[in-house]
């Protein structure tokens, strides 16, 4: 009896333990779903968001690695290939040789330290190239330039060469699925298939860098007879096999859509292109729109802010011009008025009182006339030379306050002077 009743207890014990835990899952969801924190929440949209752009960020490793692939030994060259492929700029003196630094890691300064070490005086001097990365050294006599055709500068490994006789137009493409079971004869091939593009002179296979095993991609070079020489076309016909032609940066051919254009729905290739020229397209549309927008404002509503800083800007300009019209069509005037008011040898105008320009004017004989005209005496403007019109810092008489002896003033002093 007392173990039934103990396994009954235990019974019920269990299904409080599982309606407590149930009460307690159920409280927890409540919780949650009221928005209050709770066990359940892992952190907000925006951090599980941000969390699955990054790991879509992270670029997962091919499944297929392709092996690394370096420039061997070249299958054609031509003796002069180096000379061609090589920059030369123009220098102004003939004798000179040239030095190629793209592919060393040295500055120039530290060339010119070796080339001294080699040459010591027979250099006379150099010039720098920085767009073509080239050296060129400069040597007195044509003697001394043929010494040093192409010697290497020691612990450098870097010839001196020669600028070519000719100009040449190298151009650069890639071959894609070349056999390579015979390589003379895809030599012969490119030539005959290539005669109307240009002339082959580097051949050079792509190899396996640990191995030198041959791949099937190909560089080859091209001295092409001027500028306008037609693209080879993208596929060649080599050994019964089609050969890819592709131009770096310039041309690809995509062997989904069996062409360079990228016509097909599913390359994914062409799709790419697509979205960008669409982007472009709606940037440059709204570019085009926001330009006309802004044009259209100012052809209806000038730039005042504009407009007002260039007025500001001439304001004293315009001042001092406006001053000096006034000045001068003051002058104007006055000279007029003392023209009709004071004719020479004209006594019956003496009763005019000249003003102190006019009478600055006025010749000596002329204020003798006013003088005695009016009854006034000499002394009365001062003991001073009055030839002027001006008192000395000693004479007695009438003037204004720089001396001025004007009739027409009269109670005040002048510099120095006693009323």
């Amino acid at each position: 009896m007392a173990a039934l009743f103990s396994a009954f207890s235990n019974k019920r014990t269990r299904t409080d333990e599982r309606g407590s835990s149930a009460t307690a899952s159920l409280s927890s969801g409540r919780s949650s779903s009221s928005g209050s924190p709770g066990p359940a929440s892992s952190g907000s949209y925006a951090q599980a968001a941000q969390a699955a752009r990054n790991k879509r960020s992270q670029v997962a490793p091919p499944t297929f690695p392709r092996p690394q692939l370096i420039r061997g030994t070249p299958v054609v060259e031509v003796p002069t290939y180096a000379s061609m492929e090589r920059p030369a700029p123009a220098v102004v003196s003939p004798h000179h040789l040239y030095v190629d630094l793209r592919q060393a890691d040295i500055t120039v300064e530290e060339t010119l330290r070796h080339v001294h070490s080699m040459a010591r005086a027979d250099v006379l001097g150099f010039e720098m190239f920085a767009a073509t990365k080239t050296l060129a050294l400069i040597f007195p006599s044509s003697e001394l330039r043929a010494k040093y055709v192409n010697q290497s500068i020691p612990e450098l490994d870097l010839p001196l060469y020669a600028a070519p006789s000719a100009k040449a137009i190298i151009r650069k493409y890639t071959l894609l699925g070349v056999p390579l079971h015979d390589s003379d004869g895809v030599t012969s091939a490119l030539r005959t298939a290539l005669k109307d593009h240009g002339e082959v002179v580097q051949l050079v296979p792509m190899v396996q860098q640990g191995t030198g095993y041959w791949s099937t991609t190909w560089h080859l070079s091209l001295n092409v007879p001027s500028e306008d020489t037609p693209q080879p076309p993208p596929l060649l016909d080599l050994l019964g096999h089609q050969v890819i032609c592709d131009i770096p940066g310039q041309r690809r051919f995509c062997q989904h859509c069996n062409g360079v254009n990228h016509s097909l729905a599913t390359c994914r290739q062409g799709q790419w292109l697509r979205q960008k020229a669409r982007q472009l397209q709606q940037a440059q549309a709204a570019l085009t729109a926001s330009l006309q927008e802004s044009a259209d404002a100012q052809t209806h509503q000038p730039d005042k802010p504009h407009q007002q800083s260039l007025s500001s800007e001439h304001q004293p300009q315009q001042q001092h011009l406006q001053y000096a019209q006034q000045y001068a069509h003051y002058v104007q005037q006055l000279q007029q008025q003392h023209n009709q008011a004071l004719p020479r040898n004209d006594s019956s105008h003496m009763d005019y009182q000249p003003t102190h320009l006019e009478w600055a004017q006025m010749s000596t004989e002329e204020q003798q006339q006013w003088i005695t005209a009016h009854d006034l005496q000499s002394s009365a403007f001062g003991t001073g030379n009055t030839s002027n019109g001006y008192h000395n810092s000693t004479g007695n008489g009438h003037g204004n306050g720089s001396g001025l002896a004007s009739p027409n003033v009269s109670g005040r002093h002048g510099t120095g002077g006693t009323q």
